[in-house]
Order: C-alpha cells, then sequence, then structure tokens
C-alpha cells in the first residue's frame, strides 16, 4: 500500500499554501482520538481560505462514520451530522479539511486517505490532519503541485480556552431533541439493535396473546368435552331404562339349595325363589 508520510522539516514547498491552525483545535483532535485507542475517528476542520493561506479555527466530530482498525469512511449519516455541526457551531464558516486518526500505526496517508482528499477535499487550500493517539505524533497533509503531499511548513496559534474549546464540548453533549433526530443520528449499529428489540417485544407480545387465547381455548374444549361426557352418561342410562333394565335383586339361599343349583344348574330351585323375590318387591 502507498504511503505518504509527514516529514519534518519546516523547508517552504513553493507548491503548497500557508496553513495556520489554532491549538485549541489540535486538543480537540486529540481528545477525539483519545476516546477511541482501537479504531480510527475522523471529523472536518473549520476555518476560511484566504489568499494568504488557509487558517483553521474549528472543528466538528465526524460521529457516524464506519471506524474500523485501520480506515474511516464518511458515510451520509456522518456527514448530515457534520453539515448540521457546522451550521450550528460555524454558521459563517467554511469546511477546509479533515482529521482522522492513525491509532498505532504512525502518521501518514493511505491509498484510501488519499482517495478521500481527492473526492472530498479537492480545494486548494483543504487540508488533512493525522494524529496517532498512541505515540502522540501527528502531522498535515496539503495540496502542492496537483497532489495531496506532507505540508512542509505550518502555524500552530495558541488559543487554548477559547471559545472553540466551547463549541467541541457543547457537540459531545449535544443531543437530538426528539426520537426521529435520535433515530436520524443514531449509529448504524445502534439502530440495527433497536430494531432486533423492537421484533423482540412484537414477538413476545405475539406469543403472550396467543397464550392467553389458547388458555380460553382449551377451557371451553374442556367445558365441551365435559358437557358431552356428562349427556353421554345420561343417554346411556335413558338406554338402560329403555331395556327394561330393573334394579338388582338379592335372592337368599340355604347351603342345600346352593349345592344344588351348582350340580345341576338349580333352574328348579331358582325360578320359584325369583317368584318370591318378585312378589316380595310388589
Amino acid at each position: 500500500m502507498k504511503k505518504i508520510a509527514a516529514k519534518k522539516n519546516t523547508a517552504n514547498n513553493s507548491g503548497q499554501r500557508k496553513v495556520t491552525i489554532s491549538s485549541s483545535v489540535l486538543q480537540c483532535i486529540r481528545q477525539h482520538a483519545r476516546e477511541s485507542m482501537q479504531a480510527e475517528i475522523c471529523g472536518v476542520l473549520i476555518g476560511r481560505e484566504t489568499g494568504s493561506g488557509t487558517h483553521v479555527f474549528g472543528s466538528v466530530r465526524g460521529d457516524g462514520a464506519s471506524q474500523g482498525g485501520a480506515h474511516v469512511t464518511f458515510t451520509q449519516e456522518a456527514w448530515s451530522r457534520i453539515h448540521d455541526g457546522k451550521d450550528k457551531y460555524y454558521p459563517d464558516s467554511d469546511i477546509v479539511g479533515w482529521y482522522h486518526s492513525h491509532p498505532g500505526f504512525g502518521v501518514f496517508l493511505s491509498d484510501q486517505d488519499v482517495f478521500i482528499h481527492e473526492n472530498f477535499f479537492s480545494s486548494p487550500g483543504s487540508i488533512a490532519w493525522v494524529y496517532d493517539p498512541h505515540s502522540d505524533e501527528e502531522g498535515c497533509f496539503s495540496w502542492g503541485e496537483g497532489r495531496v503531499t506532507p505540508t512542509r511548513r505550518y502555524e500552530i496559534i495558541s488559543d487554548v480556552g477559547n471559545e472553540n474549546s466551547k463549541r467541541y464540548e457543547a457537540q459531545i453533549d449535544a443531543k437530538p431533541e426528539t426520537w426521529i433526530a435520535r433515530w436520524r443520528y443514531a449509529s448504524k449499529r445502534k439502530k440495527v439493535k433497536a430494531v432486533v428489540t423492537l421484533v423482540g417485544y412484537l414477538l413476545l407480545a405475539l406469543a403472550v396473546a396467543g397464550a392467553i387465547w389458547k388458555r380460553d381455548d382449551i377451557a371451553e374444549y374442556y367445558k365441551m368435552w365435559a358437557d358431552g361426557r356428562i349427556e353421554r352418561m345420561r343417554e346411556r342410562r335413558m338406554s338402560a331404562e329403555q331395556l327394561g333394565h330393573g334394579p338388582i335383586r338379592v335372592i337368599q339361599v340355604t347351603p342345600e339349595q346352593l349345592e344344588q343349583i351348582m350340580r345341576n344348574g338349580g333352574a328348579e330351585v331358582l325360578q320359584p325363589l325369583q317368584k318370591e323375590g318378585a312378589s316380595g318387591d310388589e
């Protein structure tokens, strides 16, 4: 991968414009980069381009950008937030460049960084600032002779604690007021999490509703089953009465009569006893 490395050289480069940057801006960039020591962060630089060069006195965080360990990409969401922040905190100023971090792998512009600069910061005065929060190294890159090269000379103006620091802190503390704005500014990861959570709650609600319906349905089926069983029992009783099944009669016999019944079936013994029992019932 081709790298454009920053060089510690104060000699003038005839193809580059003069760059001045406020120390409060660098302080904000460092603070932002130290919030993410494993993944790159980014933002834009606010200032003015004049005939004498580029003057940077503000910055807007690129919250919502696509971050990775060795890359960062300005997404549509990030640009939306950047322009909203610029219009709110720097309405009369311009975007004059961008910054991003290289956590742990030095100060240079990768091929992707050069692509971003060439396509989104193509103005002759646009600059790129790179900061490594692990080593505290930093460097500036700008247009010179039709390509992006390390800025040979730039000036840092001391203004720690000025209005830019307050505006930067306001960017961190700012929270969208409505749920529509919160959704618009939420990261892709948070949006996916919110959708998954919503689907989970919907499935839970459907499960609860189904359980309630099923419980009522089971109760109804049990009631129908119980009513049907009772009805069948009634039908059986009626059938027995229609067949003429009367009550069971108990006939008393002597031991001699029982022996005779067991010997020859006892028809001549049982018939008289049955008649006596029938007459007794009457």
